[in-house]
């Protein structure tokens, strides 16, 4: 699965919903981690590919559309 997140806080929600700082990664560079809930608990993981400032693409193999809606 993959998911295009976009805008100007884009940044910050990908480093809430990963254990990783993805906010931090250089236009063009892919990273990987675990996604977890509020408690820390991990439930996929994946990569997110920084496209430009503002967008985000995240990968994961389970579907996690729904998730995202509720905690984005």
């Amino acid at each position: 699965y993959k998911y295009d997140i976009e805008g100007p806080d884009a940044g910050a929600l990908m480093s809430f919903l990963w254990a990783r700082d993805m906010g931090a990664l250089s236009v063009g560079q892919v990273g990987y981690g675990v996604m977890c809930d509020e408690r820390g608990y991990a439930l996929d993981d994946g990569t997110v590919a920084r496209l430009s400032e503002t967008k985000f693409r995240m990968t994961s193999s389970e579907p996690w559309l729904h998730w995202l809606h509720r905690h984005g």
